[in-house]
């Protein structure tokens, strides 16, 4: 049985072969491409629900999620890893970097790429733990967003000098930016999948009207997905190189950080050998016990710093739920209020019956008499 379909403007039932309307030329809509993936958790709110401060913040969003996803320990963390609240929770708190960073942004800028954004004071508080990989630059399609994956995949396995984390959920993310939108993907450590965390609604593609999380069961669902939400603008062949610049997605890869502090990281210019270098002679010269002084003082100023931090992330994780409950209990409140005002136009409509059918009644009344 061949299928049909119906012109959008005088709904004829057209053969399914025919590209336009027999009846008044109408061209058929082209068919939407298919998206897939498993939706972990959605919210009704996105990053345009905070007004002026949200429609730009999509790549601080994206970092700020990012720092979250790769601390998370297979350990210390429940099955609830991706609800609601923690989605809502990376929306405010990137929000709220952006609101600090903005007046530092070039005037009228209405996009960020993370370059632009990384070495921001403001920013770095939350992404200070985490390494940052070349950003990958290519033209929108699937194979290029497939090639984009494997090359951070090989990032990945060629800077690790230190063996990573084994008890980590996601071992590395994936921000990408085809402006005007940033979204995350971070690989899962233990398997194959990834998760695509998107601060925007997908009204059209999904029929998500806020920030969402979606699992892809591997890099081709995810490059297939990714090509999707962001496609190529054809007609742009008059446009030469414009045209690529166009159609052009940047991928920066990110880690979480194998080294304990500043002074042993590869490129720095004082390096853990140098330092050892240094305490080695300084001991040669009878210093040793002033150099295990000065060592013992600054773990423990280590220490105290971690626990210190560790106080911050947790106060932090502590506001993330409470501004999600005050959220919930917003919604909630407003449900309430539309109730009632329902049931107040319900009683008014059975006060107005009321004293129409007492009219009627005393209409009725004088006329017998």
């Amino acid at each position: 049985m061949t299928s049909s379909w119906s012109c959008p403007l005088c709904t004829y039932s057209n053969v399914a072969k025919v590209p336009s309307c027999v009846m008044c030329q109408t061209l058929r809509k082209p068919s939407q491409p298919r998206l897939t993936g498993e939706l972990l958790a959605h919210s009704k709110r996105s990053q345009y629900s905070f007004g002026d401060a949200g429609k730009s913040a999509c790549t601080i969003i994206a970092a700020t999620a990012a720092a979250d996803l790769l601390s998370f320990s297979s350990r210390s963390e429940g099955a609830r890893i991706i609800c609601e609240e923690r989605l809502l929770g990376w929306v405010s708190n990137g929000i709220g970097i952006y609101r600090r960073m903005a007046p530092d942004l070039h005037r009228g800028l209405e996009h960020t790429a993370l370059d632009d954004i990384w070495d921001h004071g403001a920013l770095q508080t939350t992404v200070k733990r985490l390494e940052r990989g070349v950003p990958i630059q290519k033209v929108s399609n699937a194979a290029s967003f497939l090639s984009a994956i494997r090359e951070a995949r090989s990032w990945l396995r060629d800077s690790c000098s230190v063996k990573p984390d084994q008890n980590a959920v996601f071992s590395l993310a994936l921000v990408i930016t085809k402006p005007p939108e940033t979204v995350l993907l971070v690989f899962e450590a233990s398997c194959g999948s990834s998760l695509l965390f998107d601060s925007h609604p997908r009204m059209a593609q999904r029929g998500i009207e806020g920030s969402h999380a979606i699992r892809f069961s591997d890099d081709d669902e995810a490059a297939s997905n990714l090509s999707v939400l962001f496609p190529s603008i054809s007609g742009l062949g008059d446009c030469g190189y414009g045209a690529d610049m166009m159609n052009q997605f940047e991928a920066t890869p990110l880690r979480q950080s194998v080294y304990d502090g500043p002074e042993s990281k590869p490129g720095n210019s004082l390096g853990a050998t140098s330092i050892s270098r240094g305490r080695d002679l300084y001991d040669d010269s009878g210093g040793g016990g002033g150099v295990t002084a000065l060592e013992v003082a600054l773990k423990q100023a280590r220490d105290e710093l971690a626990a210190s931090e560790g106080r911050c992330a947790l106060l932090a994780n502590r506001n993330i739920a409470l501004e999600a409950i005050v959220a919930a209990k917003e919604e909630q409140i407003e449900v309430l209020q539309g109730t009632l005002n329902e049931s107040c136009a319900a009683a008014g409509r059975v006060r107005q019956k009321f004293r129409q059918a007492e009219v009627r009644q005393v209409y009725h009344s004088s006329f017998l008499v």
